[in-house]
């Protein structure tokens, strides 16, 4: 959000580097285009992340009917990482107690809701 108090051409970068310019008239004009961006970042990052994850599974669906095993134990260990995240993730949906501090979560489940 940037908040201006006169009138001026002004161009900002906002977090993911896109310039913006505007043209601001005379008194407290305040921009909320944060929101917007912040909503086509997140279902960018979604989309993204199911669109990887699909093009994935059809690989691993492919080489299973080929019963190509050599290439599933040499690309084994790129899922160690997303094996490691879900049970980080189930541990957490069974806790019975919630974390008190930040320092009971781990990045797998800081935010998770």
């Amino acid at each position: 959000m940037c908040i201006h108090t006169d009138r001026n051409d002004h161009t900002h970068t906002d977090n993911e580097g896109n310039d913006r310019t505007h043209t601001v008239s005379g008194g407290n004009d305040i921009h909320t285009n944060d929101q917007e961006t912040n909503n086509t970042n997140e279902s960018d990052i979604f989309e993204n992340l199911i669109d990887i994850t699909q093009q994935t599974l059809n690989l691993l669906e492919e080489q299973k009917r080929s019963r190509n095993i050599l290439w599933a134990q040499g690309v084994k260990r790129n899922f160690n990482q997303i094996k490691t995240m879900v049970d980080e993730i189930h541990k957490y949906k069974r806790r019975n107690t919630m974390p008190r501090t930040w320092k009971d979560h781990t990045h797998n489940t800081r935010y998770l809701k």
